[in-house]
């Protein structure tokens, strides 16, 4: 009884995503078993790319699950300031308004979908809304102010002092995230 040798089939794909399976080997004496060992080979080859394919898939809904997650609560802790009234801050302190809250959450969850961590959140007493991160030996916050469009984002280097600023008009399609996840990206290097 002879052992057949393993038959290169590679499995290619054509222009609109179908698998193509190349003809057999002639050089097999048994064109039954040649055509069940390429059968074999291409259903390995066909299993590695769907594992592939399904990892991809699998790290994409974990990512979007993940960017969710985050957006909710980010969401929920904004939310909490609604219920804030004069005088919250130990006898000082104005409202957050429902506004600020609307627009503070829309920014946050754009930033989080672009890939910044969320950040802890308080209000101030003036009324508007802190946004804090800590990343490496990076301090970094962003205010909201109640009435302005204009966010100011401060980063003081931990271990240097040294200190990056940046005024973003938050009043755009894009909510500034693309000069802000630049500005991360800066701080990361």
């Amino acid at each position: 009884m002879s052992t057949l040798s393993p038959v290169n089939a590679p499995l290619s794909v054509s222009d609109r995503g179908e698998f193509i399976f190349p003809s057999g080997n002639a050089t097999h004496q048994d064109a039954r078993k040649n055509d069940t060992v390429y059968l074999l080979q291409a259903i390995r080859q066909l299993s590695t790319v769907l594992d592939q394919t399904n990892r991809i898939v699998l790290t994409t809904i974990h990512r979007q699950r993940m960017v969710e997650s985050q957006k909710q609560i980010a969401s929920r802790r904004l939310n909490e300031f609604r219920s804030l009234a004069t005088g919250w801050n130990d006898g000082s302190g104005e409202p957050v308004s429902d506004i600020m809250i609307d627009r503070a959450d829309a920014i946050v969850g754009q930033w989080i979908e672009s890939g910044i961590l969320r950040p802890r959140l308080y209000p101030t007493p003036n009324g508007g809304i802190l946004a804090e991160w800590r990343i490496d030996s990076w301090m970094i916050s962003a205010e909201f102010f109640a009435d302005s469009n204009v966010l100011e984002i401060v980063g003081v280097n931990v271990l240097t002092r040294e200190r990056q600023d940046l005024d973003v008009d938050c009043s755009g399609a894009d909510i500034g995230s693309r000069r802000v996840v630049d500005y991360f990206n800066t701080l990361r290097r």
